[in-house]
């Protein structure tokens, strides 16, 4: 994959990845398809794909986003249990009505 095919395919910046070997352009697919497997949006995937180009001994920062994200997700997870929560509450006091 080339850099305009994945500047299309991903909805990127193409001067992200201009400039890039088919090697590093080969990486960047395959990071790319996971990140959007894990949620990222278009901006988050900027952000980081930014940092992995211009910044590829910023492992740190890398870090941090992947992070951020991760408790992004976790929130989120909480709040739907809660959610499930409630609705078992319910259920259960309407199964005691009815016994």
């Amino acid at each position: 994959m080339n850099e305009i095919e994945i500047s299309q395919k991903f909805h990127l910046p193409l001067d992200l990845l201009q400039g890039l070997s088919g090697e590093e352009m080969s990486k960047i697919a395959k990071i790319i398809f996971v990140l959007k497997q894990a949620g990222f949006s278009k901006l988050e995937m900027e952000r980081f794909l930014l940092i992995l180009v211009k910044e590829p001994d910023a492992t740190n920062k890398q870090v941090e986003l992947l992070t951020a994200k991760r408790q992004q997700i976790l929130r989120k997870i909480h709040c739907r249990e809660q959610q499930i929560d409630k609705i078992d509450y319910l259920r259960y006091k309407i199964s005691q009505k009815r016994s």
